[in-house]
């Protein structure tokens, strides 16, 4: 198989685990421009991240405008690093979430047990991991809502 089409069948993989829907909140309806508002609670590790950047690239990239004055869409990353000594989010991501809990939709890059730390009553969308395949995914599900 070609490195194409694993590239493909790996974007319909990830379409699918997010297509199951929402942990919290009915679907969800979004204006633009979009404002992404990343928390990332994986930095400072011992090894550094995956970039935070991939699901505003692919909406830049599809011609969806960003910035204030229409939906707020919160981007938290929280993958399991021993690194962090905890499981969950850290204290200064609870902050930053409690600051944003009226957003439009919440996207949780990271395990599906800390839906039940994010403050508010957002939609809440799992997507699992913070690598590219499943950034672009979500920015993929962010269009598909747009009005």
């Amino acid at each position: 198989m070609s490195g194409a089409g694993q590239v493909g069948e790996s974007a319909v993989i990830a379409d699918r685990l997010l297509a199951q829907g929402l942990l919290r909140g009915a679907d969800v309806r979004l204006r633009s421009p979009i404002e992404l508002i990343t928390i990332d609670d994986d930095l400072g590790g011992a090894w550094p991240a995956s970039p935070t950047t991939y699901v505003e690239a692919a909406l830049r990239d599809a011609g969806v405008p960003l910035g204030a004055g229409g939906s707020r869409v919160v981007l938290a990353f929280a993958e399991p690093r021993a690194s962090k000594g905890r499981a969950g989010f850290g204290p200064a991501s609870l902050a930053a979430l409690t600051a944003h809990a009226a957003a439009d939709a919440v996207i949780v890059f990271g395990h599906p047990r800390l839906a039940a730390e994010v403050p508010g009553s957002a939609p809440l969308l799992l997507a699992w991991h913070r690598q590219r395949l499943m950034q672009e995914a979500a920015a993929r599900w962010i269009r598909e809502r747009l009005t």
